[in-house]
């Protein structure tokens, strides 16, 4: 790698592990405040459909604009709304000493739009700085700084939501927006803008574009593959929704419980992650069969009051997921550059 790919490979990693912990702390508190609030299920389902829903509607369009548009532009305008959005919720969280439900909720649709735009805009600068080579081990390190990041993150985040309070908890992710806008301002973008293969200057239409992203899906059987995967993972998903729900039901108001819970899955996660790395499993060949022992494993989780099986099932529940989900490299390798941005937006994953 030549120098500025390595800077800012090295930037990348750091933006990893501060997107990961100021994440945490945002979504622990928002997710706990609801149900803490309301105590109702179907509230939490409503926030699990905003939650998917932003992704699903908002995603494959962010994905094309990220395709005809410069990635520095769209990491500098997302990050510094996001960082201003969570500023405002927090001080209102801070004066009126919590947040209604409706203004969770649209915190929610409102952080989850933002964050629509990073996803395809990171795979994007990778598929255009990195050599085909060296994808895998820079995916590779990425997940493993977001994973590492996680165990900690999780626990910290619940801890400061129990003594602190969710206006601190905001703050500390509006903190984390800061230091990411400060790293891209150290960014080498004439690596990633060089490199581009995109022409800025489209004359097509967003809606176009989606087409033609479609388009290649249909036509590639292991694309719909990984669209099958997503959709797949995203049924089967709890964190962020009714996790804090099944948790606060089971063991009352220990948010606490819920970073301990969360920690010990995401050192599963990374023993699943180096298992998959390892080529030992094949992952994508056993899918079928991790998604159904996934399945089970969230059934036991959700009717268990013991906190150690909470912890063994949600853990195997991730270590499964981890081991199956080393598809960011393959998926990478089959995108064309000019299409990366679009087509990773049908492959976002709320696990």
């Amino acid at each position: 790698m030549e120098a500025g790919v390595k800077r800012n490979t090295f930037l990348l990693l750091l933006i990893q592990a501060l997107n990961v912990l100021g994440d945490d702390f945002f979504n622990i508190a928002i997710m706990w405040i609801i149900y803490a609030d309301t105590e109702s299920v179907m509230i939490s389902g409503i926030a699990a459909v905003v939650w998917h829903l932003t992704d699903a509607i908002i995603a494959p369009i962010a994905g094309a604009i990220v395709d005809r548009s410069s990635k520095k532009k769209v990491m500098f305008v997302s990050n510094f709304l996001a960082l201003l959005a969570s500023v405002i919720i927090a001080i209102y969280a801070f004066i009126f000493d919590g947040l209604p439900t409706w203004m969770a909720l649209l915190s929610i649709s409102i952080m989850n739009i933002l964050s629509s735009f990073v996803s395809p805009a990171r795979k994007s600068i990778i598929a255009n700085m990195i050599d085909v080579e060296d994808m895998q081990k820079v995916n590779g390190s990425l997940s493993t700084v977001e994973l590492v990041t996680s165990i900690f993150s999780s626990s910290l985040g619940s801890f400061v939501l129990a003594f602190a309070g969710l206006a601190t908890s905001v703050m500390f992710d509006s903190f984390s927006y800061l230091l990411v806008l400060i790293c891209f301002l150290l960014f080498n973008w004439k690596v990633v803008e060089g490199k581009s293969v995109v022409d800025q200057k489209k004359e097509s239409s967003i809606i176009q574009e989606l087409k033609d992203g479609i388009v290649l899906i249909k036509e590639s059987r292991i694309l719909k593959a990984f669209c099958l995967f997503q959709i797949l993972i995203n049924l089967t998903s709890f964190t962020g929704t009714y996790c804090s729900a099944l948790i606060y039901n089971n063991f009352g108001d220990h948010p606490e419980y819920l970073g301990i819970i969360d920690s010990f899955a995401t050192v599963a996660a990374v023993l699943g992650s180096i298992l998959a790395a390892s080529n030992k499993v094949d992952g994508v060949k056993y899918y079928p069969v991790f998604i159904f022992f996934m399945g089970i494993f969230m059934a036991v989780f959700g009717l268990s009051s013991s906190l150690l099986l909470s912890i063994v099932t949600f853990s195997a529940y991730y270590f499964l997921l981890y081991i199956g989900n080393a598809l960011t490299t393959l998926k990478m390798r089959y995108i064309k550059k000019e299409y990366m941005g679009r087509i990773s937006g049908f492959f976002v994953t709320r696990p």
